[in-house]
């Protein structure tokens, strides 16, 4: 078996971003605003998700800066 070297893999990006407890919060999932295909919207929405159907709970909203993130 070969073995790992542990700097490579605290470096690699996933990792860092299965490691990051705050890393949820740059995803679609996690706004208000988010419409889910089972549930629907939130209670809490403030405005319909300007892409609704073209986003999943898992896109980074911080991609396309989307102005009606609300969390």
């Amino acid at each position: 078996m070969p073995r790992l070297d542990l700097n490579k893999v605290l470096n690699d990006l996933e990792v860092k971003l299965q490691m990051d407890p705050w890393e949820w919060e740059h995803r679609c999932g996690a706004c208000d605003n988010f419409c889910d295909p089972i549930k629907g919207y939130s209670q809490y929405a403030t405005k319909k998700c300007p892409r609704e159907g073209q986003v999943n709970a898992d896109t980074d909203w911080t991609a396309f800066n989307c102005p009606d993130f609300y969390d």
